[in-house]
């Protein structure tokens, strides 16, 4: 019987050992990361990303394009996985590249960019809506698509909408 105690004592003793430590690496893993700052257009091979709302809307009105707008949040998987499947995507840079002024919006980033996200009524992430500019500055509504959707979709769905 002492025997099975001792080694009842020392599997316990190993479980809380290692219970601790992925503890301790969760903890490291769940950190979430703060708000970046980030430059006024970044360019992800083709497509040029503004990340301004003032001059994505400037650069609409000069160039008579719809403002497509991807709101995403830093914890989004969904967010990331459309980015890396369509926004990344040669042949869906190519097709939509000049089409419209892209802008994205973490709507963690700023209060602006989560005040123009509650303003879409929108429930959830991702999140790319499409709109028209009109001659006062006031954002219309051309479309929107409101989940991750897989390139061959995504990209009909968006060209719709231009």
């Amino acid at each position: 019987m002492t025997s099975f105690r001792l080694v009842s004592c020392f599997v316990f003793a190993l479980f809380m050992l290692v219970s601790a430590q992925a503890i301790v690496l969760a903890k490291d893993v769940v950190k979430p990361s703060p708000a970046k700052s980030i430059p006024s257009e970044i360019s992800t091979n083709g497509i040029v990303w503004q990340k301004n709302l003032s001059q994505a809307k400037s650069l609409a009105r000069k160039s008579k394009l719809p403002l497509l707008i991807d709101f995403s949040a830093d914890w989004c998987g969904w967010c990331h996985k459309l980015d890396r499947d369509c926004f990344q995507n040669p042949t869906i840079q190519r097709q939509i590249k000049n089409k419209a002024v892209f802008l994205k919006m973490n709507i963690e980033a700023s209060n602006e960019n989560k005040k123009t996200y509650d303003q879409t009524g929108a429930t959830g992430l991702p999140l790319v809506m499409i709109y028209s500019l009109s001659a006062d500055d006031k954002l219309h509504e051309k479309g929107r698509i409101e989940s991750y959707l897989p390139p061959e979709r995504f990209l009909a769905r968006v060209t719709n909408y231009f």
